[in-house]
């Protein structure tokens, strides 16, 4: 049985050593958020075109459960609305979670759809809205708040 030289041997150990570990890193960052909600991620701007009023929501990744975002609608120098919002996995349901100064705790809305580019989220006890629908590509954010009965507010929003 033939043995390799010793520098040669060090050589594939090390080798060995970081193609392991190459791996291992990758699985580790492997994110368990759905590309849709990756897609969220970044500043979005919507300008009302009857009274010029600026809408933005900003969102960041908290860790791999967890988007973080505000909303805030300004006209002029004042703020008109503000909201501070989250997407959150818990066990194996994905939730939208509003927080708005008129309500006294935050709202969760089910996420019961969520494709590619795409996802609605629904809370049917809630007053208004009831249904909130993201439709989210690289450059653009179409949101829809409804009541599930015909009244519904829309957002289009471009990435800043």
């Amino acid at each position: 049985m033939s043995r390799l030289p010793l520098a040669t041997g060090l050589k594939w150990l090390l080798f060995s050593v970081l193609v392991i570990e190459g791996f291992s890193m990758c699985a580790v960052r492997k994110s368990t958020f759905p590309f849709t909600l990756e897609t969220l991620i970044g500043e979005w701007e919507n300008v009302r075109k009857e009274d010029g009023a600026v809408h933005t929501e900003v969102w960041t990744k908290q860790n791999d459960s967890t988007l973080i975002g505000f909303g805030l609608l300004m006209k002029g120098a004042d703020t008109v609305f503000s909201e501070k919002l989250r997407i959150e996995q818990r066990d194996t349901t994905w939730f939208y979670v509003a927080d708005v100064a008129e309500n006294t705790e935050p709202t969760f809305f089910q996420i019961t759809h969520l494709g590619q580019g795409e996802f609605i989220a629904v809370n049917p006890a809630h007053d208004f809205p009831k249904r909130i629908s993201y439709q989210v590509d690289a450059h653009k954010l179409h949101a829809e708040v409804s009541d599930g009965a015909g009244n519904k507010i829309e957002y289009d929003f471009v990435r800043k």
